[in-house]
């Protein structure tokens, strides 16, 4: 639905021109070269896709997390929880939600079904801070994801991104790597952009 309101709007010379009502994952998948980049445009890239206001809220904390991946902070969840406590706390609490159900002794599977499976916010959030909070490891967290079932690609793209941040491109495996069409142009490329 973003990508069709967005070309919509884009062709009414909407601006933004993400959709009001589009509370899947895109922003956050468009955002996360960006973040890279510039992190201080990630909210206008993500609203060519989305204003919505509760997505705009997952991609912050989603942000902060990362950045505390990346930084190497023990307890990079944690960390933006308390960050972020009073700016966003329905954020805040869907993690707690997910602490709670993990406490409880519930399954990475469980947890991802009783929040959703599908690509929208906050579910696909959600069970990617289940991943993340179950599995520290690059593999094993894409690999218990997938089995999670549902659209495991919005939460993938998230805690993915967490843990390659923290580890690097050594993390994923060169067999998955070689698997990609055009892998070396892709590599090429990304090192470009990131090398300026």
């Amino acid at each position: 639905g973003g990508v069709i309101q967005f070309l919509k709007n884009q062709g009414e010379g909407v601006k933004p021109p993400g959709s009001p009502d589009c509370e899947d994952h895109d922003g956050l998948t468009v955002s996360l070269p960006v973040y890279l980049k510039d992190a201080t445009q990630v909210e206008s890239a993500a609203k060519l896709l989305t204003t919505n206001a509760m997505v705009l809220e997952h991609l912050q904390m989603e942000m902060a997390i990362l950045s505390n991946y990346m930084s190497g902070m023990e307890e990079p969840i944690k960390a933006a929880q308390t960050f972020l406590a009073t700016q966003l706390p329905t954020v805040v609490d869907e993690i707690e939600q997910v602490r709670k159900q993990l406490a409880d002794g519930k399954s990475l599977g469980e947890v991802i079904s009783e929040f959703g499976k599908a690509c929208s916010l906050p579910g696909s959030f959600q069970g990617a801070i289940a991943t993340l909070l179950t599995h520290n490891q690059y593999v094993s967290a894409v690999r218990a994801n997938i089995l999670g079932g549902g659209d495991c690609c919005s939460r993938g793209n998230f805690l993915g991104a967490c843990l390659a941040a923290r580890d690097g491109v050594q993390a994923i495996p060169m067999e998955w790597l070689e698997k990609v069409d055009g892998i070396e142009d892709i590599l090429q490329a990304a090192l470009k952009v990131y090398s300026s």
